[in-house]
């Protein structure tokens, strides 16, 4: 009789991870399209012209890492930072609105946090590779004097 109860509590607790597990990779994919973040960058966009960011800045981008980093500016005061996080994203969505959350600033520093949310989505190393070797390309183009650190 223990022997059953424990097989079907078994089971249940592994259906349920296959059920969750997947409904999270449902959720990733779904937020795969670049179009899907507009939202949150209009919202950045909106914010930059209530309260104008400091131009040299330290700048932090990508996924749920940053967006909940809430002790942020404490934690690197005196240095002024900007905190442009958008949660769920990947390195192909930061690339897409590079213009608009990364270049407008000016940093001098910028601070990146992608890549989980690409891999659960299915990409390759390779393919993550190559969206932050184009990451690093554009910096060194249209910012030149500014270093990127990447954060895992």
């Amino acid at each position: 009789m223990t022997r059953k109860i424990l097989a079907s509590i078994l089971l249940t607790l592994a259906a349920l991870v296959v059920i969750g597990g997947g409904w999270g990779y449902a959720t990733i994919r779904d937020m795969s399209g670049a179009e899907y973040w507009e939202k949150s960058i209009k919202a950045f966009e909106t914010k930059d012209i209530e309260s104008p960011p400091p131009k040299g800045a330290v700048l932090f981008v990508g996924s749920s890492s940053i967006v909940f980093w809430r002790s942020l500016a404490e934690d690197f005061a005196p240095i002024p930072v900007i905190n442009r996080g958008f949660g769920g994203s990947q390195m192909n969505h930061l690339n897409y609105y590079r213009n608009r959350i990364v270049h407008k600033y000016k940093p001098r520093i910028i601070v990146v946090y992608e890549g989980d949310n690409d891999i659960a989505a299915g990409l390759t190393a390779g393919q993550v590779l190559e969206d932050y070797e184009d990451f690093i390309s554009y910096v060194e183009d249209t910012l030149p004097n500014a270093k990127v650190c990447f954060i895992a």
